[in-house]
């Protein structure tokens, strides 16, 4: 097995297959869309598998709430009766990003972040107070955002929430 190929499964793995996202020539009212389908289709587009590196053509990616029910190549009887159809021919479907470096300031960093798709972030540094602002926004639904994983520090002093005390009593 290939650098490659060893990265890309990790990846894939790492992601936990969040989802895939529309990225190529994404529109930015389908990335940042509040409003919730309980199930809808992505047909038309070129799908990356990650497992064989290839794409395959004219694809169908079936999303049920939260979570995909099924990615590969267009199957009539997997397109969904109900729930909104995403026509993407001359588009590219890629598993989500991950941006293991980020500093979640506001609300917009989020949504961009999401736009251009990373689904998954590890926040790094903001300040705690409006850090656990922005997890309440985005656990509540109110704000798209990826799944944040927040930093933990280790310090002399420890800054809670996401800081841990090392001492010599313990």
């Amino acid at each position: 097995m290939g650098t490659a190929e060893k990265k890309a499964r990790f990846l894939w793995a790492s992601t936990g297959c969040i989802g895939w996202i529309l990225l190529a020539l994404c529109s930015p009212r389908l990335c940042l869309a509040t409003d919730s389908v309980a199930r809808s289709a992505i047909v038309g587009a070129d799908l990356l598998d990650v497992q064989t590196g290839k794409l395959i053509g004219n694809s169908l990616v079936v999303i049920d709430g939260s979570r995909i029910a099924y990615a590969g190549p267009f199957r009539e009887d997997r397109v969904p009766e109900k729930g909104r159809l995403i026509e993407a021919r001359g588009k590219t479907i890629i598993p989500g990003l991950v941006d293991l470096h980020t500093h979640l300031r506001s609300p917009q960093v989020a949504r961009l972040l999401l736009a251009a798709g990373v689904t998954t972030t590890r926040e790094l540094g903001s300040p705690s107070q409006p850090l656990l602002d922005l997890l309440k926004q985005i656990e509540a639904g109110r704000l798209p955002a990826p799944r944040v994983v927040p930093w933990a520090a280790v310090s002399g002093t420890g800054q809670p929430p996401f800081s841990y005390l090392i001492s010599a009593e313990s």
